[in-house]
């Protein structure tokens, strides 16, 4: 019994410092990026993600953005996306791309993007949701 009370008294004392509240600006860049991260990759896995507006900028599929079809929709007057088959590509601007897409404002196009591949997007951010195939009836 006098082991069961002293081990409650060290985990009252402990109990604080377990659930203390850590502040971002206690946190190093590479803690804050690394944080960033995983809640990138929650976001992305959440059941009720519906959209992400992502910004114009170079992105590595399965690192910044998971691998998967998505459909994009340009939020702005102009969009190209190039997308480079891997960072040798994209690195040695030899423009060997192998899919490039020009939409412009409210227009849509769907794309595949597997692990490894280079996503460029230019002149405007865009919307990405999962792809959704449309329904077909046969009869």
């Amino acid at each position: 019994m006098k082991k069961l009370v002293a081990a409650l008294s060290v985990l009252a004392l402990l109990l604080p410092f377990a659930y203390a509240e850590t502040s971002l600006s206690d946190l190093s860049f590479t803690q804050l990026i690394d944080l960033r991260r995983q809640i990138d990759e929650a976001l992305w896995a959440c059941e009720e993600w519906q959209e992400v507006e992502v910004p114009i900028g170079t992105y590595v599929i399965g690192e910044d953005i998971p691998a998967g079809k998505w459909t994009l929709e340009c939020l702005e007057w102009n969009a190209y996306i190039l997308l480079y088959s891997d960072l040798d590509h994209f690195t040695s601007k030899d423009y060997d791309v192998f899919n490039v897409k020009a939409i412009s404002e409210g227009q849509t196009c769907n794309i595949t993007l597997e692990d490894g591949n280079i996503l460029d997007i230019q002149l405007s951010p865009v919307k990405f949701t999962p792809f959704v195939a449309p329904n077909f009836i046969f009869k």
